[in-house]
């Protein structure tokens, strides 16, 4: 867990978060005779890849061979950025006294935000939690592997899915392809054999459609329900459900369509609007469910 401020507290155990940046604060200062001078901005990410993000977690599963063995989160917020390596606890809470919406400090973001303002490109930042900032990275270094595989398994997972990009500038002139390569490869190595690789390779996507916003209808669930057939099973796992839920669904309901429509209201109740097109569509195309078809016909407008 965090605490208030994002930043990892003593005594986490085994829980680590991620973090998607909502803002980048350059948190550079000069110390002068009248104290401390902010000399840092602000900075929003780019209009488009600021969308994406919102909804950037939903039908992601971190890449762990026992997913009860650690909670591992995606948060967003401010993301502070300096030049200054912070492994000393009176400066993080100097920092979380003066940037208290500040969900976690690292050293890249200023440099990625100012060269792609140059360049004028899409960017955002995403890190995985390695330390806690406070002067004990020494023992926490081991983490280190670990945030960079949840943060580029994350990455891979916005990017597998390339039709969000085709109302972008250059999708059709070979940019599209690049994005799904990398998305495949990167997540390919960053499950290691995870059960949910990617298989985009196999199953092409439709041009020139785009994933419906929004919560899909209780309609929509009913009628797709009567397509699911025996995988609605998979599709719950894809959907965040465990074991005994899934037994559950199972042993309440006799047909097939009945446990889907039951499984699928629930999933509408747990997650409310987190329950969006997005989540059920990436749930579709895991290569556990194997419904891409589906996932056009229901999902796409």
């Amino acid at each position: 867990m965090a605490d208030q401020h994002g930043q990892p507290t003593s005594g986490t155990g085994n829980i680590r978060k991620r973090k998607v940046s909502d803002d980048i604060v350059d948190s550079t200062v000069a110390v002068t005779e009248n104290g401390i001078e902010e000399l840092g901005d602000r900075v929003p990410p780019s209009t488009k890849l600021g969308k994406l993000i919102l909804n950037a977690a939903d039908g992601w599963e971190a890449p762990l061979q026992d997913p009860a063995e650690l909670e591992v989160e995606v948060k967003r917020g401010a993301l502070l950025s300096g030049p200054q390596l912070v492994d000393k606890n009176e400066l993080r809470e100097a920092l979380i006294k003066r940037f208290p919406n500040g969900i976690a400090i690292e050293m890249e973001g200023e440099g990625v935000y100012g060269a792609a303002h140059d360049l004028g490109v899409e960017w955002i930042i995403i890190k995985g939690v390695s330390d806690f900032a406070d002067g004990t990275t020494s023992e926490t270094n081991s983490w280190r592997p670990f945030a960079s595989l949840m943060a580029a398994s994350l990455v891979a997972h916005i990017l597998k899915n390339p039709i969000i990009f085709e109302n972008w500038g250059h999708y059709n002139d070979g940019k599209s392809s690049l994005l799904s390569s990398l998305g495949e490869r990167v997540l390919q190595s960053s499950h290691r054999g995870h059960a949910s690789q990617s298989n985009d390779s196999k199953m092409p996507v439709s041009s020139g459609k785009v994933i419906k916003d929004g919560v899909p209808t209780s309609d929509v669930l009913q009628h797709l329900s009567l397509k699911l057939g025996t995988s609605w099973k998979p599709l719950a796992r894809c959907l965040k459900f465990d074991k005994a839920s899934i037994t559950v669904f199972h042993k309440e309901n006799e047909e097939f369509t009945e446990k889907a429509l039951s499984m699928l209201q629930k999933w509408k109740a747990k997650y409310g609007s987190g329950a969006t097109f997005r989540f059920l569509h990436n749930a579709l195309c895991d290569e556990r469910v194997c419904q891409r078809e589906l996932a056009e016909q229901f999902c796409y407008c």
